[in-house]
């Protein structure tokens, strides 16, 4: 058992070209933009692409340049991953599920035709038609169509920065009573924490080493044992974490703790040049260095008083059995143990106390005629955690913000059916089921606002769609910040 000797910061630093991450991976790959390129197969497919977005439908060929995605994931040991979700650097997120069903480049796609198809594997590719991808050295990860009318492009990413194999690797969380609520961060998130931001992660030198099988090393022990060094990425958990991440500004000096996976626990000065990690060469587990302590089973940090989790709880659930225009389904130990259905008159009625208006600011590259640009919106409705938390299934917030729940959002249109998320996603990006809003552009006007850029005062109007619903929530790129046509949303008990 290796053990963590000292840690020295080095003066250079590295990007973040592609993470390759998830619970199905055996090691993760941290890969800079320059050895992704460098990675060697690189092929040149072509892909017919079917995008029927927004009542725009478009059928066409492109040519893709880089190397199979199957490649990294067997590099990673996720050869039998039968989904992935990937994040671009603008925040676009896209989950492609039956990774192992057969996908196919169609010659006759603009004609109809599926005479002459070739088997294509989803690529991640650093050329279009022959030109760098947009976000290079961040590349395209392309897919073929499981039939003529597979609108694939939904699944194509630009700018991919990281590839989630199964679940999300926990890294650490934050608990206490200067949050709005617990935060649980994954290792494919960590990277985005860093003060000087994903393109200028710091690099540590750590020195291991063997130590006995109770973790504790003297100094005549440490003295004698071999040492091992190596050089892996840190992140340095500055003002950007503490302030606009968490929300805790301003920022005391005294309260913070770090702690450990036995229940340890350090002070820790948020102020201080505090980094992160990675323990282990297969990049699964975060430790924290302060520049002085060292701690290898890192669990999180308390800040504050951890609050207690047998608040007094309400049950509230509507009267609707069979219909409505909102649905939650709960599904525990693989199988449907209640399904509630909301009706917006009983919302508005019987909810009144959840109401509530919240603010949200994402890029839309559809918009300013395909060059894009960024939307606000204000939406008015209930937050879905409010919701959640009345439902007799769910014991306190704690349970939803632990992430011991997953959940999948479903669309009339079955546009984002397969996005899903851990739980405590819907407070932290605050996800609300929105019936009424103020839409604008940055850009100038577009189809479905209520309001100019410059405006004061809101403009609400009601949504208008196949449902009466949108949910938005708070991130940065249209997908997934809003889901049209919302009709219901599955969550699953851990």
């Amino acid at each position: 058992m290796n053990q963590i000797k000292k840690i020295r910061l080095l003066s250079e630093k590295t990007d973040v070209g592609l993470l390759v991450s998830g619970s199905a991976a055996s090691k993760n790959l941290l890969f800079t933009g320059d050895e992704l390129e460098a990675l060697p197969g690189s092929v040149k497919q072509l892909f017919s692409v079917y995008d029927d977005h927004e009542q725009k439908e478009s059928r066409h060929i492109e040519e893709g340049t880089g190397i199979p995605m199957s490649d990294l994931l067997e590099q990673a040991g996720a050869d039998e991953a039968d989904e992935v979700k990937i994040r671009s650097v603008d925040g676009f997120e896209s989950v492609v599920s039956e990774l192992h069903s057969r996908r196919y480049y169609f010659p006759g796609l603009m004609e109809g035709d599926e005479t002459g198809r070739e088997v294509r594997e989803p690529l991640v590719s650093f050329y279009k038609n022959g030109k760098k991808a947009k976000f290079y050295p961040h590349p395209t990860i392309m897919f073929g169509q499981q039939g003529l009318e597979d609108k694939n492009k939904d699944f194509f990413a630009k700018g991919a920065r990281y590839l989630q194999a199964g679940n999300r690797d926990r890294a650490f969380w934050v608990k206490g009573d200067r949050l709005a609520c617990s935060r649980y961060f994954g290792v494919d998130q960590i990277f985005a924490l860093n003060e000087e931001g994903e393109d200028a992660v710091p690099l540590l030198e750590i020195t291991a080493v063997e130590g006995d099988s109770g973790g504790c090393l003297t100094p005549e022990t440490a003295a004698a044992a071999a040492e091992e060094r190596y050089v892996a990425p840190g992140v340095r958990l500055g003002p950007y974490f503490w302030e606009e991440e968490l929300g805790i500004s301003p920022l005391p000096e005294t309260g913070f703790f770090v702690v450990s996976g036995s229940g340890d626990e350090t002070p820790l000065d948020p102020k201080a040049e505090n980094y992160l990690f990675f323990t282990g060469k297969d990049l699964k587990t975060v430790g924290f260095f302060d520049g002085e302590q060292i701690v290898e089973d890192f669990a999180g940090v308390r800040a504050g008083e951890i609050r207690p989790a047998d608040r007094p709880k309400e049950i509230r659930v509507p009267s609707e059995k069979t219909e409505g225009d909102f649905y939650i389904r709960v599904i525990q130990n693989e199988k449907e143990t209640a399904c509630y259905y909301y009706n917006l008159e009983e919302l508005q009625r019987e909810y009144a106390d959840l109401l509530t208006e919240e603010d949200y600011l994402y890029y839309n590259h559809n918009m300013n005629q395909g060059k894009g640009g960024m939307r606000r919106v204000t939406g008015r409705g209930f937050p879905v955690t409010g919701l959640l938390n009345l439902l007799p299934e769910i014991p306190n917030p704690e349970f939803i913000e632990s992430g011991a729940l997953l959940f999948q959002i479903f669309t009339n249109d079955a546009y984002k059916e397969k996005l899903a998320a851990d739980g405590n996603e819907l407070g932290v990006y605050r996800f609300i089921l929105a019936y009424e809003q103020d839409q604008r552009t940055e850009t100038g006007m577009e189809k479905g606002d209520t309001s100019a850029w410059a405006d004061e005062e809101l403009c609400f109007a009601p949504i208008h769609g196949n449902t009466p619903f949108r949910i938005y929530c708070g991130k940065s790129s249209a997908n997934p910040a809003v889901y049209k046509n919302v009709e219901g949303m599955k969550v699953i008990l851990l």
